[in-house]
């Protein structure tokens, strides 16, 4: 049932934002922060848009943790149109302790779980709006079309995470 939308974007500099981010530079500079001007972003994701396809039964709840063990958000689900869940194209690790001490909490289950090399999974994601807009901004591949880009290994996790969180439908 789950697959997994790759997508990606080159961010370039434009004209505009060069000229804000000289002022931030002049900004930094008086603080002793260093930036650098002509910096360009490839941001690498994964994507579940669960849309509207699971509208029965109780809505699931997403919990977005950090590597640090922090909850960051906390939020039902609800199925609705351009709805769905985003997370990093690469696999994230969790200590021991921080693992074990959110994993007291079943809700955590989803995104946090013991690989079978001992070490600890976390499955980071977090809800967005797969709207127009946002699929303009952004390649989308349902094939990986770069596996130094996008980790066959992360996949698998979100897939992982998706099912436990929406049911293997």
């Amino acid at each position: 049932f789950f697959s997994a939308l790759l997508i990606s974007r080159t961010q370039h500099p434009t004209t505009r934002k060069m000229a804000l981010a000289k002022e931030k530079v002049a900004a930094a500079n008086q603080v002793g922060l260093k930036i650098y001007l002509g910096f360009e972003e490839r941001a690498c994701r994964l994507v579940f848009p669960f849309e509207e396809r699971f509208a029965s039964g109780a809505p699931p709840m997403l919990h977005t943790i950090l590597p640090n063990g922090v909850l960051e958000t906390e939020k039902e689900l609800a199925p609705k149109k351009d709805k769905g869940m985003i997370t990093y194209a690469y696999p994230q690790t969790m200590s021991d302790p921080k693992a074990e001490e959110l994993l007291a909490d079943p809700i955590n289950e989803p995104f946090i779980w013991k690989r079978d090399d001992g070490s600890w999974a976390l499955v980071q994601t977090w809800p967005i709006n797969f709207d127009d807009p946002f699929r303009k901004e952004f390649e989308v591949a349902e094939a990986n079309p770069d596996a130094n880009l996008f980790s066959d290994q992360a996949v698998t996790e979100f897939r992982r995470t998706c099912a436990a969180m929406f049911g293997p439908q």
